[in-house]
């Protein structure tokens, strides 16, 4: 999925001319902390909800607050793991697309993170593996057919690598609870492993746990 498929058609655009009042407005009426400013078509970046309430005089247009706007925004082509981390990097509760330098539309955080969690599998019950292992050593067919024989499948998975590249961590969602034989499996081919168990309770908890992160990135 690409950045033009997660325009949010609601969220509203801001005029340089714009009212801080009328921005104040539409920061309580769409839950949002980050609004797009653009003039003529194009996007000149996207204002905070707190320089506008601390900015004494509401009567004042958006113009006033130019030199603190958020010039952070994503091409409308971009995969939505990229559009992730860019929002996040400039914390961000909403970012503005970019057709051709032309402003598009808006896509809000929080619909970033549902398709994350979605990816990623996270509503589907299961348990999490990571494991750690010289990048030299990764074979995704190897660590398929450990899961596989021991009746289980990935639902998804995530690579990261450490600061210099030479160990890679390998987190995976699996469809199974029951990870003792998995583990014990992973251990006999001399993985590293750190497991994390979910039953019912702890996969609500976790679900919680996503909830706060997405009401934080739209404070």
């Amino acid at each position: 999925m690409i950045s033009r498929d997660l325009i949010t058609q609601s969220i509203p655009v801001l005029l340089i001319s714009s009212k801080i009042s009328r921005a104040r407005q539409l920061f309580l009426e769409f839950g949002i902390s980050h609004l797009p400013v653009v003039r003529k078509g194009k996007f000149l970046g996207m204002v905070a909800s707190v320089a506008c309430v601390s900015h004494p005089d509401s009567s004042q247009t958006i113009k006033e607050l130019e030199n603190d706007f958020i010039k952070a925004s994503v091409p409308e082509d971009i995969h939505f793991l990229d559009v992730v981390k860019i929002s996040v990097e400039n914390h961000l509760s909403a970012i503005a697309v970019l057709k051709d330098y032309e402003y598009a539309g808006t896509i809000r955080t929080d619909t970033l993170l549902e398709h994350l969690a979605l990816q990623y599998s996270f509503n589907e019950p299961g348990g999490i593996i990571t494991l750690v292992m010289p990048v030299r050593d990764f074979s995704l067919s190897e660590i398929a057919h450990i899961v596989e024989s021991n009746n289980a499948k990935i639902l998804s998975y995530y690579l990261s690598q450490n600061a210099d590249a030479s160990r890679l961590t390998v987190t995976l969602k699996l469809n199974s609870l029951f990870m003792k034989n998995i583990i014990a499996t992973f251990q006999r081919y001399e993985y590293e492993v750190s497991v994390f168990h979910f039953n019912e309770l702890q996969q609500d908890d976790l679900k919680d746990r996503f909830d706060h992160l997405m009401k934080y990135l739209n404070i």
